[in-house]
């Protein structure tokens, strides 16, 4: 038996391909759900779109795990990415609602999201954002201090 972790989701693992040699099959790298939501959205894909398929393809990767990647840090990558693409704006805070529905937990995500809704002027809802941030980690969401900080 051959056991291999990682931290990343985008490591490589050449044990996987092991298999696939051994069925005499090519072996095919896993989707990953953020860069393909990056690609419908630049193709001009909508926000509802975007969600549509990212569950679709959550609710695969549930049947087959072995071909799909998804993270968090993908989703806020690609989240941020489109923010900064003007147009797509509201996709990207799409995506960056989707890096909060994958991960509530995480101060990262939220903090990522209030950003992105204080980039589009959506003041009240990021500062709502801000405040949970920093009430899941007091310790490390100094982004979220130091604008809650200055709006008082």
């Amino acid at each position: 038996m051959i056991v291999q972790l990682a931290n990343d989701s985008r490591q490589e693992f050449p044990f996987r391909k092991l298999v696939h040699a051994w069925l005499n099959e090519p072996y095919r790298y896993p989707v990953s759900i953020p860069s393909r939501l990056l690609a419908v959205a630049r193709s001009g894909a909508d926000a509802d779109s975007v969600k549509r398929l990212y569950h679709r393809l959550t609710h695969d990767a549930v049947a087959r795990p072995a071909d799909f990647v998804v993270s968090e840090a993908g989703l806020i990558s690609v989240g941020q990415v489109l923010l900064k693409e003007g147009a797509r704006s509201t996709v990207g805070l799409a995506v960056l609602e989707l890096a909060v529905e994958r991960s509530p937990g995480s101060y990262r995500a939220r903090e990522a999201l209030a950003a992105g809704y204080e980039k589009v002027g959506k003041t009240d809802r990021a500062m709502a954002e801000y405040r949970e941030a920093l009430r899941l980690s007091p310790q490390l969401a100094k982004i979220s201090a130091s604008k809650l900080e200055r709006r008082r």
